[in-house]
């Protein structure tokens, strides 16, 4: 928690490694200006977490057992507009790439 007054960043992990969720909110509840929201392992589980604790950042997996990262983050930013997404991936499959591309408005 941030000890200057400000509201420490929510932030929620969703990761189908529930182990690797686990150890980045641990990381993420490491550091002063972060709160640890939760983590979800579904898209399903993402959209309903995030909608009840209005994250300020989501950590999306690029790969997930019910879709990709990408459709998580269209799916959470319906429910929190104004969610920043971090997608995190080991190496995304190439269309969910230029979809993630096509979608933040980058060139190759």
């Amino acid at each position: 928690m941030s000890t200057q007054g400000n509201a420490a960043s929510n932030v929620v992990v969703v990761s189908s490694q529930t182990m690797f969720a686990e150890l980045l909110c641990e990381a993420v509840d490491s550091q002063e200006d972060l709160n640890p929201a939760g983590f979800a392992v579904t898209i399903e589980s993402a959209v309903a977490l995030c909608a009840g604790a209005a994250p300020d950042a989501v950590v999306v997996d690029g790969t997930l057992p019910d879709g990709d990262g990408l459709d998580a983050a269209e799916r959470i930013l319906t429910v929190v507009p104004s969610a920043r997404i971090i997608l995190l991936t080991t190496g995304p499959a190439h269309d969910v790439l230029s979809r993630t591309q096509e979608s933040a408005g980058c060139s190759r």
